[in-house]
């Protein structure tokens, strides 16, 4: 099911005529390793500022999204996890200041499905399945759409998935499997985004 939110104001993006927006309820997160860059914008597509890491080995964030249009989500609530260099362990070296700054930015931005990540929750490597938290992959974002079981135990070669699009709980993902690409419907609870310390 889907929920379509038509809005003319958004708390911390500039919006200057109405835009109808998707309801999602989902979590995401991106990746910058030194020298790279991903681009965020405002809520009418226009890009409104560049991060690009220059100074540390690599700067992870989890965040939740509820908004989304065409292949946009917005970042409603970001954590900043990691960051800082191979000779810090204890991460991030952006100071407290300049970490806030940046929270501060992001949330309300929009950012591009392309630049976000998510995988395959751990308890699927394990086979310990069960009722609704067996590995599928659905025709439709509904749990009682046509759906196929798979075994991700199979020939699995990289725990990242590849999000095409979001409809409220429900990720469209590819990922390879078995030397194969499968794409499909996943619901939320098959995913994670934030694998170190919530997705066991």
């Amino acid at each position: 099911m889907c929920f379509l939110i038509i809005t003319t104001i958004s708390s911390c993006v500039r919006l200057t005529d109405s835009k109808d927006y998707y309801f999602c309820d989902i979590n995401l997160r991106f990746e910058l390793d030194r020298n790279s860059s991903i681009q965020f914008y405002d809520s009418i597509g226009t890009k409104s500022w560049n991060w690009v890491n220059d100074s540390i080995d690599f700067i992870y964030s989890y965040f939740q999204a509820n908004s989304s249009m065409d292949n946009f989500v917005r970042i409603d609530s970001v954590m900043i996890l990691n960051g800082g260099n191979e000779n810090n362990s204890h991460g991030w070296e952006l100071g407290l200041t300049k970490g806030n700054k940046t929270i501060k930015k992001l949330e309300g931005s929009w950012i591009k499905l392309d630049d976000c990540i998510t995988e395959l929750s751990e308890w699927m490597l394990y086979g310990n399945y069960h009722d609704q938290f067996t590995p599928y992959i659905f025709d439709r974002p509904e749990i009682n759409s046509t759906k196929t079981q798979f075994d991700p135990r199979d020939g699995w070669t990289d725990h990242k998935v590849e999000v095409l699009a979001v409809q409220g709980t429900w990720f469209y993902v590819e990922l390879s499997l078995d030397q194969k690409i499968i794409s499909g419907w996943m619901p939320s609870y098959n995913l994670c985004s934030h694998p170190h310390t919530a997705c066991n």
